[in-house]
């Protein structure tokens, strides 16, 4: 499917380059980031994804896998988890939200391969479905960790805020949680969000040599 294989090409892209930090642009079209997946329901078309993108990095930083049950939305945080129903079958899964996508007109989220099986849409295509956020803490199959890293210790506020706007610029980031502790004259930048955010940032932090630290949860 090589027009999947340009669609990603310029997603990518296009998504580093997209300002503000809650928004992004893909084809001329601005998309907007909910700021919570909370209450989240909606019915639409859904297409699936699968060897093209495979091991490739998605939007939240982790590798795609098809043979994992993944999807991709384009508007929902990521992170955000929901549960699916095939309305022609009535086939239902549970998946996170760890990808952008489907930029074609008329569809609603993209499904990995394995997701897609669940659902008994590979021959089909695309089904219309419905999409639901779910509370993760109730979800069997996932608890979502929280973690947060300290990104550096500045004398001066104006740089440690310098910081903080650099590492918000990047959309797959755009969630985390900031912390600003003062002790001794010295401000300490407080990183904190779900583990796989944590996890992006970690991966952002080593392409832009800059250290962080550990911070156990509650501190």
């Amino acid at each position: 499917m090589p027009i999947f294989t340009l669609l990603i090409i310029l997603f990518n892209t296009q998504l580093m380059a997209s300002t503000p930090t809650n928004t992004y642009t893909v084809f001329g079209k601005t998309y907007a980031v909910l700021t919570s997946g909370e209450n989240y329901s909606e019915t639409g078309v859904a297409s699936w994804y699968g060897e093209d993108f495979h091991g490739n990095p998605t939007s939240s930083g982790t590798t795609y896998d098809m043979h994992k049950i993944s999807v991709a939305h384009k508007t929902l945080p990521l992170g955000t988890w929901v549960k699916i129903t095939n309305l022609d079958n009535g086939k239902q899964i549970k998946a996170e939200v760890i990808d952008r996508g489907p930029f074609v007109k008329n569809r609603l989220i993209d499904l990995s391969l394995a997701a897609a099986k669940k659902l008994d849409i590979i021959e089909p295509g695309t089904a219309k479905v419905h999409v639901e956020s779910i509370n993760t803490q109730n979800s069997t199959n996932h608890v979502e960790s929280i973690q947060k890293l300290q990104m550096g210790a500045f004398k001066s506020l104006k740089n440690l805020k310098k910081m903080r706007h650099k590492i918000t610029a990047e959309p797959s980031l755009n969630h985390l949680q900031f912390t600003i502790i003062k002790n001794n004259n010295v401000y300490k930048l407080i990183a904190k969000g779900p583990s796989n955010t944590i996890n992006s940032l970690k991966s952002w932090s080593a392409k832009n040599h800059i250290s962080f630290i550990e911070v156990k949860t509650g501190v």
